[in-house]
């Protein structure tokens, strides 16, 4: 809906970048300003969808906030990871025991934010010397690129529990 706010003000040649939180932010000073060519129709019609990105915005921050519900219902971190599926499959028949990858079932959602959150982390390590990054890049060296983000989401997971289980204040909406 950004991008439709963002070409009807083209129209009417008011031009901002390709940034959600400076339409976001700029939005309010243009439909005030009187001085710009948009009309009293234009004007209402972009603030009514306006007033619509506000309303979405706030269900997919509750939507967010509820992913997990309650992090207290786990009993430690590896728990939450497995129910967001950010552990191996694991295939057993007598003696012999073998690893698989991650399975597209849990919370499809939660688990592509945990990894595109490992992601950014990874990517970030190189000049790190912390404890985490020190331990990111040992698994670096050691095993495929897509294994190490899959192990950071989990260990994200794990921490993010850490934090939630402690937090006597946290409910979700």
């Amino acid at each position: 809906m950004s991008k439709q706010i963002r070409g009807l003000l083209a129209e009417c040649g008011v031009v901002l970048p390709k940034s959600v939180s400076l339409l976001r932010k700029e939005l309010p000073y243009i439909l005030e300003d009187a001085e710009n060519k948009l009309t009293t129709v234009a004007r209402s019609f972009i603030n009514e969808m306006n007033e619509e990105i506000v309303v979405i915005e706030a269900q997919i921050q509750t939507k967010n906030s509820a992913a997990v519900g309650n992090a207290k219902q786990f009993q430690s971190g590896r728990q939450m990871a497995a129910w967001v599926w950010l552990t191996p499959k694991l295939y057993a028949s007598g003696d012999s025991m073998r690893m698989g990858g991650i399975t597209k079932r849990g919370n499809s959602r939660l688990r592509k934010l945990m990894i595109d959150g490992a992601r950014a982390i990874v990517l970030w390590v190189k000049d790190k010397t912390d404890r985490l990054s020190q331990w990111i890049k040992s698994l670096l060296i050691r095993m495929h690129y897509s294994k190490v983000l899959i192990a950071v989401a989990n260990k994200l997971t794990r921490m993010a529990w850490a934090i939630l289980s402690k937090n006597e204040n946290y409910v979700a909406a």
